[in-house]
């Protein structure tokens, strides 16, 4: 399988051609799981004391 049929569903979600909805559902519950476990640790991330430190790290100064 061609990684071009996966953009479809990252990029437009709902957008699945008919005829790829079958083959590609185990994808996107993969991907809905491991989607859901980045906004977590993102979440996590953000909310740690360190965040604007660790981002000016990243950034520089002056980050908004």
């Amino acid at each position: 399988m061609s990684t071009n049929q996966l953009l479809p569903i990252i990029v437009d979600g709902v957008l699945l051609p008919d005829s790829l909805t079958g083959e590609l559902e185990p994808f996107v519950s993969v991907l809905d799981i491991a989607w859901d476990s980045v906004k977590d640790s993102l979440r996590a991330f953000a909310e740690r004391d360190d965040f604007v430190s660790k981002m000016e790290l990243a950034f520089g100064q002056g980050i908004d």
